[in-house]
């Protein structure tokens, strides 16, 4: 059975007319239950690794991370007119690069693992004007990881990756704030959407 992907707990994505496939848990919210416990809908099985997988899935994440950091050295050096070594850049900021590298290789993981999964017949991708998936610190980007309009975000950028052989996602533009790049407290995804 063909089901529309559903990414995120912002209820304006998913169609009230056609089965529905939940990414994960975290696109339910038990407080908002009345709203999907009568939907015809399953939830996509987690990505779960054995030992050996969860080695392999370091073992990549820590190649993927030695690749991208020559690169990002090269740019950053661009950006700040500099010349530091790319040993300099790992001191700085390869703890960082890892713990992102391995979110976007979860969330590639995840949705791979749902696409192969489950016959998908489309997805809502909301469009946030202004928004970026940059962070200003660590702590910003620890915080991001768990907020859901910005997981929403990136598992749309995911999807435009991947490539894959499926219909063209509904977009729906929201008007919104940048998030995670000033100083002000991040938002919750929930006070984002009361201003649409």
């Amino acid at each position: 059975m063909k089901r529309f992907l559903v990414t995120t707990a912002e209820e304006m994505t998913w169609p009230q007319d056609r089965p529905l496939l939940y990414l994960g848990d975290w696109c339910l919210r038990y407080d908002r239950r009345l709203a999907w416990e009568k939907l015809d809908y399953v939830v996509a099985a987690p990505v779960n690794f054995s030992s050996d997988d969860r080695k392999q899935a370091v073992v990549q994440v820590q190649a993927l991370t030695r690749l991208l950091l020559p690169e990002l050295a090269e740019a950053l050096n661009r950006y700040h007119a500099v010349a530091h070594s790319q040993r300099y850049w790992q001191i700085l900021l390869g703890h960082w690069l890892q713990r992102w590298v391995s979110t976007a290789h979860n969330r590639y993981l995840t949705l791979h693992r749902a696409l192969d999964s489950y016959e998908v017949e489309g997805t809502a991708l909301l469009s946030p004007s202004n928004f970026s998936l940059a962070t200003k610190d660590s702590l910003a980007y620890i915080w991001a990881t768990n907020n859901d309009l910005w997981n929403h975000v990136l598992w749309g950028e995911v999807l435009a990756h991947l490539k894959i052989d499926k219909p063209e996602p509904t977009i729906i533009e929201i008007d919104t704030v940048p998030c995670f790049t000033d100083s002000r407290p991040e938002p919750s995804f929930g006070s984002l959407m009361r201003g649409v």
